[in-house]
Formats: C-alpha cells, structure tokens, sequence
C-alpha cells in the first residue's frame, strides 16, 4: 500500500524519491452531520441574552436611580420640598398623593432611557446632570451588550452543533464508536483507547451505523 501510494511514475519525473516507504495510519473522527432542532416558542424568550441574576440588577437599578432623581428634584424644587416637608409633619393623604405621582413619573422616565419613550430627566443642579449623565452612559453600555448578546443568541439558536466532537469526550460520555480493528488505524485507537466502547464495524457499515444511532462516531484511517 504504500508503495502504490507514494511511488509514482509522475513523482519520479519530478526527482522525488521515496526509498523509504511508509503506510499512513492517522486516523479521522467521523461524526454525524448536526441538525438543527426546532425550538417551542416562549413569551420569555427575549429575557435569555441576559441571566437572571442581571435582570434582577437592572431593576434594582431602575428603582435606585428613580429614587435618585426624585431625591434630586425635591431638593431642587421649592414647591415640591415644601410638599415633602409637609407631608412628613402632618402625613397628609393630598401630599402623599402628589410625591407618589412625581416618583411615579421618574421611575417612568427612567425606565423609558432603556425604551427611547419619554421626554427625559430636566436637571436643575449639578449633582442632578452628572447623575443623568452617568446614568445616560449606563443606558447605552446595557443596550449595546443586550443587542449584541441578542444577536449572538439568535445565530447560536439556528446553529446545529454536535454535544460529542472528540474521542475524549465520547470516551468520558461511554457512548459507542464505529472502529475498523483489522486496520492500522483502528489497531492503534485499540492501543491507545482501551476504555472506548467500540463497535468494531467495516468502513462501508459506518455511515448507516451512524444514521441509526448505533454510533455516534466512526475512527478510519
């Protein structure tokens, strides 16, 4: 075999000399080709770029920098300190109405920066425009991560790919694989695998093999 494989008229012509010849025994993993498989569709699904954990963080953060900024306009607002301060010594039900309906507008608005809805913060003070700034820059960091995880997710999706693409990790899951142990590649994963479950098979065998699952991979050489 390797006499016929190396030594050739046209490699002679060429000067090539193969005075020692050889067999190649490197041997190839086949796998099935992956297919994709159909997903259910789920009202929740637009929640998957990002773990619960950062949902649940991104929340928080609504909350907090709603509080903020309704904390930035009370100090700034005269009408509306006067509120807050009336309300905290007489508790009155028209106060509490009216600071719940103003940090109910600021949670609003700062839910909307992640929607483009909304007109915005108006900031009166210093401290108030850094803290919209700085919130406005956040706004973009987790917009361009949603979109670009997004984007990732749904290639990932539609992408198949095989769960066993090596023979370590067809060795560590058991599963069987297609091996021609009369050949010298097949002698050789023998060899060097002896823990692999093998289904010793000829190489015209191995695809119908793999269609039915009997393998999930075929070692030729």
């Amino acid at each position: 075999l390797g006499t016929w494989w190396t030594d050739t008229a046209a490699r002679r012509l060429l000067d090539m000399s193969f005075a020692h010849h050889f067999v190649d025994a490197t041997v190839v993993l086949l796998i099935p080709k992956p297919t994709a498989t159909e997903k259910l569709f789920s009202w929740t699904r637009f929640l998957d770029p990002f773990d619960s954990t950062l949902w649940y963080m991104l929340i928080g953060g609504l909350l907090f920098n709603a509080i903020l900024s309704f904390g930035f306009q009370v100090l700034s607002n005269s009408t509306l300190r006067n509120t807050f301060e009336q309300f905290c010594r007489e508790r009155d039900s028209n106060g509490a109405n009216q600071l719940l309906s103003e940090f109910g507008n600021h949670l609003y608005v700062s839910f909307g920066h992640f929607t483009a809805a909304g007109d915005g913060f108006e900031p009166r003070s210093n401290f108030a425009r850094v803290h919209t700034l700085t919130w406005a820059f956040l706004v973009v960091i987790v917009m361009a991560s949603y979109t670009a995880n997004l984007a990732t997710f749904l290639i990932s999706e539609n992408t198949a790919t095989n769960d066993l693409n090596t023979i370590d990790q067809m060795r560590a899951a058991k599963k069987p694989v297609c091996v021609y142990s009369t050949s010298a590649g097949g002698m050789r994963m023998l060899a060097e695998f002896p823990d692999l479950n093998v289904v010793e098979s000829y190489p015209a065998d191995m695809p119908a093999l793999m269609r039915n699952k009997t393998c999930v991979g075929a070692a030729m050489s």
